[in-house]
């Protein structure tokens, strides 16, 4: 592989189309590389976000079972006592905690997957485009 820059207007046709394939080579073994990096570093942190959203889904759900029990008990205690009340504001803060924990979940999704590997790719395909025109 050439590490001298070449003069394209002062080489064969021939010599610039070796180096160009040679280049290109070079340059999609590079992309796949950082892809790969790239690619470990985004299933960490959407591990992450998953788990979150796992851990505020399961909070959810036993907030809705204990606001299920609320409701059963508030009919009971409509005919008597006042044993929902203990229910709901348990059920309430379940809901909160879920509601907080959701967010902190989103946070740690990846906006933009590949997001540096894409910048990478766009800048060495205009490269090339610019090397084809001169």
């Amino acid at each position: 592989m050439l590490n001298i820059p070449s003069h394209p207007h002062a080489m064969p046709t021939g010599d610039i189309l070796r180096e160009l394939a040679s280049n290109g080579s070079l340059l999609i073994q590079r992309q796949v590389k950082l892809a790969e990096q790239e690619a470990r570093r985004n299933i960490k942190q959407e591990t992450k976000s998953a788990e979150l959203f796992g851990v505020a889904g399961a909070v959810a759900y036993a907030g809705v079972i204990v606001l299920l029990v609320a409701a059963a008990l508030g009919i009971g205690a409509a005919l008597g006592d006042r044993f929902w009340a203990g229910a709901l504001i348990i059920g309430g803060a379940l809901l909160l905690i879920a509601g907080i924990l959701a967010p902190i979940g989103w946070k740690f999704h990846v906006k933009r997957p590949l997001r540096r590997t894409r910048e990478e790719l766009d800048k060495e395909l205009s490269w090339g485009r610019a090397q084809l025109t001169t």
